[in-house]
């Protein structure tokens, strides 16, 4: 067989084993406390199993890291909060309660109501002049932002 049959059919995909993994299967991240994520981290989840209190995740400067995204995942009911390295540069969603109009300057994001935590869950992702938090989680769950 030539190298370039050989280049092709590997590329359709016809020496993989049955159920073998994506080539770049997704990393969970359990933390319990404070971390910053880097650009590596990008479109991996975070969760916050086996925190004893609250913790916060810290996204990188967004003028750097257009395209970055992770997922955010509350396990233990703890807060979770997600900050900016740079003030003023996350956009967060209005409240379930619609209490607020959003907020395009915010500096954090937390979920942080006792027993409504568990569960909850964002995406965080960015567009190269700031942060963007997108919910992914049901109704009722409560939030706070910090600017």
């Amino acid at each position: 067989m030539s190298f370039r049959t050989r280049v092709q059919k590997v590329l359709r995909g016809g020496d993989l084993p049955q159920g073998s993994p994506p080539s770049r299967a997704v990393t969970v991240s359990a933390k319990t406390a404070a971390y910053t994520l880097i650009s590596v981290d990008s479109g991996n989840i975070f969760t916050n199993r086996g925190a004893v209190g609250s913790v916060t995740f810290t996204l990188p400067a967004s003028a750097d890291n257009n395209g970055m995204y992770a997922y955010f995942y509350a396990i233990a009911d703890f807060a979770i909060v997600i900050a900016t390295a740079t003030t003023d540069t996350m956009v967060n969603p209005t409240d379930d309660a619609g209490t607020g109009d959003g907020d395009l300057l915010a500096d954090s994001f937390t979920f942080a109501t006792s027993n409504e935590i568990t569960g909850a869950g964002c995406m965080a992702f960015c567009d190269g002049t700031g942060w963007c938090i997108m919910m992914m989680t049901a109704s009722g769950v409560t939030f706070a932002t910090t600017t």
